[in-house]
């Protein structure tokens, strides 16, 4: 046999290797490309929905706590795109907003929750609420919040919450009153104490709320014609 015959079917045994390693170098590397392309898919998805939901909610004065909570979650996200796909667009700039947003998140205004007179519009603002309470209640941050923290989110968002309960049903209390339809002013008093008394964690504002409630209660209907209610006020949760 000679030379050339011999080394015949080592070229092409070497050849065949050779495909097959590169093949399984380029399967592998787009198996990370898809797995990078992944990652960064989930962070824009969850960074354009807490973005919408903060622009949805800004009419309403949220904490302090809630406000870092939630920008601590974006600075978070645009850091791990920033692991894995450092070419991405705009990406120093939209870090840059971040940090400073975390730094101070005063964007938000102060002061009292405003009156929604509108149905539709208090429907809408409580679904947002509840939407964020879900995301920090079942840990769907990047990085779990520490106890204390969590529970400072979630006190804030249900006071924000029954706030906004209790401005539309007290206004729709008293221009029912001032209509002289009593039994209806009554009634969305009685439905606020209930929507009041179902909200979880309890915290001592909330209780101050329902106090609120049953005071305007009393004031309004003589004791002989209001069917009892319960006047005795929750613990704060501990």
């Amino acid at each position: 046999m000679s030379t050339e015959q011999f080394l015949l079917p080592l070229v092409v045994i070497g050849l065949v290797v050779l495909t097959l390693v590169l093949s399984s170098i380029a399967r592998r590397y787009q198996q990370h490309q898809a797995a990078r392309r992944s990652v960064v898919q989930r962070m824009e998805l969850a960074i354009r929905w807490l973005e919408r939901l903060r622009a949805r909610l800004q009419p309403l004065p949220l904490g302090r706590v809630v406000q870092q909570a939630i920008a601590a979650d974006i600075l978070d996200r645009y850091r791990m795109i920033s692991r894995v796909f450092r070419r991405y667009p705009d990406l120093a700039r939209l870090l840059a907003q971040a940090e400073a947003r975390l730094a101070d998140p005063a964007a938000q205004p102060s002061g009292a929750v405003p009156v929604i007179m509108a149905d539709e519009e208090l429907a809408s603002l409580l679904t947002d609420l509840g939407e964020l309470s879900s995301y920090f209640r079942d840990r769907g941050t990047l990085h779990s919040l520490a106890a204390d923290q969590a529970e400072q989110v979630l006190g804030q968002l249900a006071e924000c919450r029954c706030e906004l309960l209790a401005q539309h049903y007290h206004a729709h209390f008293r221009d029912l009153q001032a209509a002289g339809e009593h039994t209806a002013g009554r009634a969305q008093l009685l439905h606020l104490l209930e929507l009041l008394r179902s909200n979880q964690p309890v915290t001592p504002r909330l209780r101050e709320l329902e106090k609120a409630a049953l005071d305007a209660l009393a004031a309004a209907v003589p004791a002989t014609e209001a069917a009892p209610v319960d006047a005795t006020p929750r613990q704060a949760s501990s």
